[in-house]
């Protein structure tokens, strides 16, 4: 019989009040970093780390490599609307999810224990994860060792059928903030075509990011979370067409504060749209985003720049123990979305957009059925002007190598070498060498 919605919004709210009693929005991430900001709303890639050597469909069947240890997207359903995985059948029953007594809802409980051991041969400037633009230039030779267990995911994944095929209620969080508090990482619905809520924003392919166990992505790659609207239809078998608002905000470097006393506005929310196709083998995506980024200087009208900016991200999947990955990113709107600046100094009383630019190569390779390796690099640019200070950021770049070994069911064990360089506009470097061991636990 059709499910009645009410018992699904009962379910969902009863979610959303356990997981929120604390914890924050986050995003992610141009040049540089990703992770968290000082009120705690601005997070990083929470990479995929420690890779499964196979890839887990929702129905529980081996697909090949992927990126599924930390379970970042499809094998834990992280990743929203996804026709080719979620079916929208009678039945809204999913791989380890219970059914709650007379009704047509099942849940999930899942998530997983991570542990850390990062030792840095240099000064790194971030600790807890790689951040390449916060690499101290010139610096003096130091050492660091940190172990942490913050990456830890909790998440609760409600569903039921209707007359829109199965709804769904999602809600995850970790404790990847200053002081190990919890905070939100996603928390949406999606029903048919329709997804509200707080998840990866659509300028971005979950499925394309690197399988790192650093906490951090590749300084490239956009990892944004952030609250929106999103309207998804699938064109054809393998092609689906999204195209989504979202919750916007505006970044400035601090001389333009320091220079203009005001305050950045965010007139309009950002606009995006992508295109995603995916077989067996290959996979592309191509978004595109307009932004309205604008300051207001002190006692003066608004200075509205317009933004855009353009994602690719390619994945081939050549055998079934390879899958390779490149990304391209370019544009004037991109500051945020990679934890950098939208607007900077143009002369002593304006401002204008900032441009960047950034790629990423990586390759997964499974050696056997039990360990597998990532090796990844990307770098970033940001675009040089005469009114930048000395000290801003122009090119950092990320490299990373792991060997993951996952010897009984769902624990893996993985240990990576990180490098990162950074350069400044006056000429200044800095690099730093790290060693990462993680060890996960996934529950079941």
């Amino acid at each position: 019989m059709p499910y009645k919605p009410k018992t699904l919004i009962s379910v969902v709210l009863l979610c959303v009040s356990a997981f929120s009693g604390s914890g924050v929005a986050d995003s992610g991430g141009t040049v540089g970093t990703s992770e968290e900001s000082a009120d705690g709303t601005l997070d990083s890639h929470d990479s995929v780390p420690l890779l499964r050597p196979t890839f887990l469909t929702d129905e529980g069947e081996s697909n090949g490599v992927q990126q599924a240890g930390f379970i970042e997207s499809l094998s834990n359903g992280c990743a929203p609307h996804d026709h080719w995985i979620v079916s929208k059948e009678e039945s809204a029953k999913f791989a380890g999810a219970y059914q709650i007594p007379d009704s047509e809802v099942w849940w999930k409980f899942g998530g997983y224990v991570k542990g850390d051991l990062i030792h840095d041969f240099q000064p790194a400037g971030t600790t807890d994860r790689f951040v390449p633009i916060t690499i101290p230039t010139n610096a003096d030779d130091g050492q660091n060792t940190l172990m942490q267990a913050k990456a830890t995911r909790l998440n609760l994944d409600v569903r039921a059928p209707s007359d829109w095929g199965v709804a769904r209620g999602f809600v995850e969080g970790d404790f990847f903030t200053a002081d190990n508090t919890f905070r939100i990482r996603h928390a949406y619905a999606d029903v048919g075509p329709l997804i509200a809520g707080q998840t990866w924003t659509a300028f971005t392919d979950p499925d394309g990011i690197p399988a790192t166990l650093d906490f951090e992505s590749p300084v490239a790659f956009i990892t944004l979370r952030q609250a929106q609207f999103r309207w998804t239809t699938p064109i054809g078998e393998n092609l689906q067409w999204a195209v989504s608002i979202e919750d916007p905000s505006t970044t400035t470097d601090d001389i333009v504060s320091a220079t203009i006393p005001g305050n950045p506005e965010t007139p309009l929310p950002d606009f995006i749209t992508h295109l995603k196709y995916k077989n067996e083998t290959v996979e592309w995506f191509l978004a595109g985003m307009l932004r309205n980024v604008s300051y207001r200087p002190d006692g003066s009208d608004s200075q509205d720049r317009f933004g855009w900016a353009t994602n690719a991200v390619g994945i081939l999947h050549p055998t079934a123990e390879d899958k390779i990955i490149g990304q391209v990113v370019l544009g004037n709107a991109l500051g945020r979305y990679r934890s950098g600046s939208d607007l900077r100094l143009e002369t002593a009383t304006t401002v204008d957009a900032v441009h960047h630019l950034g790629g990423c190569l990586a390759l997964t390779h499974r050696w056997s059925k039990k360990l597998s390796s990532t090796l990844a690099h990307s770098v970033a640019f940001r675009q040089e002007e005469s009114t930048d200070p000395p000290d801003t950021h122009r090119f950092a770049s990320y490299s990373a190598v792991n060997l993951v070994w996952e010897p009984v069911d769902d624990t893996t064990i993985g240990i990576e070498y990180l490098y990162g360089t950074h350069e400044t506009r006056d000429g200044a470097f800095g690099d730093a060498n790290r060693i990462q061991m993680s060890v996960q636990y996934r529950f079941p």
